[in-house]
């Protein structure tokens, strides 16, 4: 009997298409089967079955009880080279994933046209969290600030595209909000240096179905929080908080699945 081995690198393609190749095929086997083979030619699935030796890493995606996805994009401010007419085009954009299980925790990081997928049973999250999200500490303004947003702007700044006309408007109006508060990350803003982040994440918990959902700005100047703050008869406002990496990172910790909510994979 071979080990199980819990570290493979795949291609992009791969990776997108092994729940398929892992899935049902609803009584139909007419239909081409997935084979997915890793970079060094191993044989992951075959014939709809995950090889012997990569058995419990596919069963992480199988079985999962839950999964994060988190999307890292960097702020362009110049058009690109290259594309047709040099017209502006989605930033480049990073995405990794999370998948929770009874048999540990399957992360998959972005790596040189493909993912590295490592299943780990002990605090690997922590490490891919700090190395994918590259924190650190950051300035902090004098005073907190929570700054509320238009929803036309919010919406802006979140856009894919930052080289669009509303993405760069909405950055610029964001930067103006900034320019008296925390200049010096309006100065970020307005130069570019600033990412995205989002951190989608949902499990199967102890007390039911469990969802959360993070965006913040990171700059060199410090960290922006998105914040959503209910009202009564009124529409919610969006406030974007200016919030310490550390408390950042105790918010995204508290979020992932705790004690009892994995205790009750393993019981179930």
């Amino acid at each position: 009997m071979s080990e199980q081995i819990h570290v493979v690198d795949l291609d992009t393609v791969h990776l997108e298409n092994l729940g398929e190749a892992l899935g049902p095929f609803d009584g139909d086997r007419s239909g081409a089967v997935v084979e997915i083979v890793d970079r060094q030619g191993r044989a992951v699935v075959h014939g709809g079955q995950p090889a012997h030796e990569f058995d419990e890493l596919c069963r992480s995606v199988i079985e999962a009880q839950g999964m994060m996805v988190i999307t890292i994009t960097e702020t362009a401010t110049t058009v690109r080279s290259g594309r047709l007419l040099d017209t502006p085009g989605e930033d480049p954009g990073t995405s990794a994933f999370v998948w929770f299980s009874r048999y540990g925790i399957l992360t998959a990081r972005p790596l040189d046209g493909g993912y590295r997928l490592e299943l780990e049973r002990a605090g690997g999250i922590y490490r891919f969290l700090v190395d994918l999200l590259g924190f650190g500490p950051r300035p902090e303004p004098t005073q907190e600030l929570r700054l509320e947003v238009s929803r036309p702007v919010m919406q802006g700044v979140t856009l894919e595209d930052s080289q669009s006309t509303e993405g760069r408007a909405a950055r610029e109006s964001l930067a103006g909000l900034l320019d008296a508060a925390w200049p010096e990350v309006a100065t970020d803003l307005r130069g570019g240096r600033c990412r995205e982040i989002t951190a989608a994440l949902q499990f199967n918990g102890a007390r039911g179905l469990a969802e959360f959902g993070t965006w913040y700005l990171d700059t060199p100047s410090g960290l922006l929080v998105h914040q959503q703050e209910q009202r009564t008869m009124r529409r919610n406002r969006d406030l974007l908080v200016s919030t310490p990496a550390w408390q950042l990172w105790a918010e995204l910790l508290a979020t992932l699945p705790q004690a009892d909510d994995v205790e009750s994979w393993l019981l179930g």
